[in-house]
Order: structure tokens, then sequence, then C-alpha cells
């Protein structure tokens, strides 16, 4: 039996993100072939549609079989599993579902076609006024070392459960929350919305990704009380006019978990000066410069931009756009002595 898009059964979770210009045929074929040609020896594809109506706006999906190295063994080794992936993606009005596993969307398609859901709609199309939270992860506000930076808190009823005194100096991360229609957990920062429940044909996810995507387009229902007490982010088209950045702290626990933990999403790479060719940095030379960047740095106003500084030299810039921050280290840092740039928010 060959397995179809009929095959494909997948759970209620997906990104939800803007659509930054309109998607075309062309655009989903040049995406699936890059899959493709980024992949090592790709089967057939099991399926492949391309912006195809569904009942809850266009998709297009695409599932084929690679192989892949085994995380414990080197590349000396030669030895691959062969694992399958799918990509969907979900367009309606100006948002985009994406559902995958095993495949990513390359970094330049993103920054092409879509940008990040306003967090104010995701919290309003999840944490409504009468949700009861049961989950929620937290950063503090402060970059002093000798704060409390994250936690988990867990209960039945969180607004019953846990003191509010101190929420302010917290901004909420992530959340689970019971509502009468289901649980559902989510994620503001990266649009990541999922409700608990078994896996289903791919009408049935689409039908809800539609469902989801009107909540976000409309606002949302009111936004529960309990939510509202702690820290908002901002974006930067957001802030006042004439608003100048006084300091510059990277979120180091953030990309310490990206990039060392079990599960990595993330590598920092860089270009070997004997062979041009990009190498992922050890664990021992990430961990240094996690290490030079876990402190407050100090801004001071330039000329066009801002200088970064340590004490008293200046170690960088930070350049501000309308919808992007970008920071650009000059000078000694752990593992050369060459510039790089060393953190960027704001964009996809």
């Amino acid at each position: 039996m060959t397995a179809t898009i009929e095959s494909l059964e997948v759970g209620p979770s997906a990104h939800f993100q803007l659509r930054r210009k309109r998607l075309t045929n062309a655009a989903i074929e040049r995406l699936f072939n890059q899959l493709r040609s980024q992949s090592r020896k790709p089967s057939p594809n099991l399926f492949r549609h391309v912006r195809e109506a569904a009942s809850g706006g266009i998709f297009s999906a695409v599932c084929f079989s690679y192989e892949r190295a085994p995380d414990f063994l080197d590349d000396e080794a030669q030895v691959f599993d062969r694992v399958h992936g799918f990509l969907l993606i979900v367009e309606r009005g100006d948002y985009v579902a994406v559902l995958k596993s095993g495949l990513d969307l390359p970094a330049r398609f993103k920054t092409d076609y879509l940008r990040r859901a306003d967090r104010d709609r995701v919290e309003a199309a999840v944490a409504t006024a009468e949700a009861i939270f049961e989950r929620l992860r937290v950063q503090s506000t402060s970059p002093s070392k000798q704060v409390l930076r994250a936690k988990t808190l867990e209960a039945a009823d969180l607004e019953s459960s846990m003191p509010m005194a101190s929420a302010g100096g917290y901004f909420t991360q992530a959340y689970a929350v019971r509502r009468t229609d289901g649980h559902f957990s989510a994620t503001p920062s990266t649009g990541r919305i999922a409700k608990r429940a078994g896996r289903g044909p791919y009408e049935e996810v689409i039908d809800w990704c539609a469902t989801v995507i009107d909540e976000l387009a409309s606002g949302g229902a009111a936004v529960a009380p309990f939510i509202r007490n702690f820290a908002r982010r901002l974006d930067l088209d957001s802030l006042a006019g004439g608003t100048s950045p006084i300091l510059f702290a990277v979120d180091v626990p953030t990309l310490t978990e990206l990039l060392l933990s079990e599960q990595s999403t993330m590598r920092l790479v860089q270009t070997d000066e004997t062979t041009g060719q990009l190498r992922q940095l050890t664990t021992a030379e990430v961990e240094a410069v996690l290490v030079a960047l876990d402190e407050g740095f100090t801004v001071r106003v330039g000329r066009p931009d801002y200088r970064i500084r340590r004490g008293n030299r200046a170690i960088g810039v930070l350049m501000i756009g309308k919808t992007h921050r970008l920071a650009q280290a000059r000078g000694p840092w752990p593992w050369r002595d060459r510039d790089r740039k060393i953190g960027r928010s704001g964009r996809n």
C-alpha cells in the first residue's frame, strides 16, 4: 500500500505566523525543492500537494524520507538512519499555520514570507477570561545574576494557589490552561498553540487551524485578568518615539537550553580559518561564549548607532530598525578575535 496524505495523522499543534507577502505556487514549489536538496538521499515523495483548496483554507504538504546521522556518532562513522519528515502549511487570510516533523522551514523562506504573530493576539486566543491556568513558565525581568531567572509553576488552579505580589517582576513565556472546550497550551513569543487531543486526519487539523486563525484575526475574547498581573513584553514598534536603549543583555538561560540541552535545537558555528568551512563549536567553546555574554552591557549613543560597552571599552554596536535589533561584537571573544554577530531578535 502506498502512503498518501490520507495516511497522515497529526495532532492539533501548530506555529501560527503572519504572512509577510503572498505565497504563490512557485514559492511553495521552490520551498519543497529546497527541502529535498538539503536532505541526504531523499526518497520519492510519499505525497506532495501545492496550495490546494480545503474547507479551512489553502494547504500545502510534502512528505519523504531521508538519511540522518545519529546524534551520538561522529561524521567519520558514516552511519545513517532513514527517517521520515513531513511539512504541512495552512493558509487562511493573513495568517499561516505550520505543522512539521523531521523537516523545517529554511530561514530565508521564513524571513521572506512570514513574520511573528502579535503576542497579544496569541494570548487572547488562548488565555481567555474563563481560562484556568494549570502551568506557567515565567522569566525574571531583572538582568541580575542573583535573582531566580526562570521558574515553572504548576497547580490545578494557579490563580488560587500562588501569591501575586511579585508577579510584576516576571514575564510569561508559556502556559497551559483549562477551558470548557478543552486543554490548551501556548508560547506567545513563537506563535505556538496546541490543544490536548488525539491525532486525527489532515482535514480535521486544517479545520482546527482555520478556527484558531479566525480567533487570532478577530483579536480573541477578553484576556484572563490573571495573566495581566505579569510584566508585558513590548515590540520595538510599540515604543514611544525618542526611546533610547541603556542596557544590552542576552537571554543566556534560554540560549543555553537551545544550544546545550540533550535535545538542542540550535548550533553555534564558526568559519574554520584553514578550510573556510563551517564547523560546530565544541561544548567547551559554547560555554565560554555563554559565560562572556552572561552580564548586562551598558549602551551609549554613538554616531550613527549605539555603542555596547564593557566598562570603559566599546565592544560592539547595537543597530535598531523598526522591526529588529542587531548587535555585532568587536574584539577578542572567547573562540577567536574577529567580528561576530552575537544577537538578533524581533525577526524570524
